[in-house]
């Protein structure tokens, strides 16, 4: 979103010092009031969630304070700026895949299997869909559109 609005750009102009300093406090903040949620998860997704938060501020914040020389000398269409751009950018699109990647795998652990479900389907005019999960069920019909049950 911040790419499109150009937010920190405006606060840019709006500061006589760069938006990481008050980004970055920001981000600790974000971090030390999730702390408590943090240890309500597994060790794993804690340790990725971290290591996801870590990328992502380092390309965000890290990156953007390095890049500061450049901005200050009108240096934004060299070479080794538009590197360290890419390096940023870089770096924020590999804290998000690394946090979907744990998201993901936490999900992928606590949801139902599929071996643990049973599935009959009733073919006859009323098509029903009975589906099994540890001890719910749930029924779906086709002609009269009926749902009841509880989902597994």
């Amino acid at each position: 979103m911040d790419e499109v609005a150009g937010f920190h750009e405006t606060l840019n102009a709006m500061l006589d010092f760069s938006w990481a300093i008050p980004g970055g406090i920001v981000a600790a903040c974000f971090g030390v009031a999730y702390l408590r949620f943090l240890g309500h998860l597994p060790a794993r997704t804690q340790w990725l969630f971290v290591a996801a938060g870590c990328v992502f501020v380092a390309g965000a914040v890290g990156v953007e304070m390095a890049t500061d020389w450049y901005d200050e000398r009108d240096l934004l269409d060299t070479l080794a700026y538009n590197l360290w751009d890419a390096v940023e950018e870089g770096l924020e699109m590999g804290g998000v895949v690394l946090f979907t990647h744990a998201l993901l795998g936490y999900m992928g652990a606590r949801t139902i299997s599929a071996s643990t479900c049973a599935l009959n389907v009733r073919n006859n005019d009323k098509c029903v869909i009975l589906i099994t999960c540890r001890r719910r069920r749930l029924v779906l019909g086709c002609g009269q559109y009926r749902f009841h049950g509880t989902p597994p």
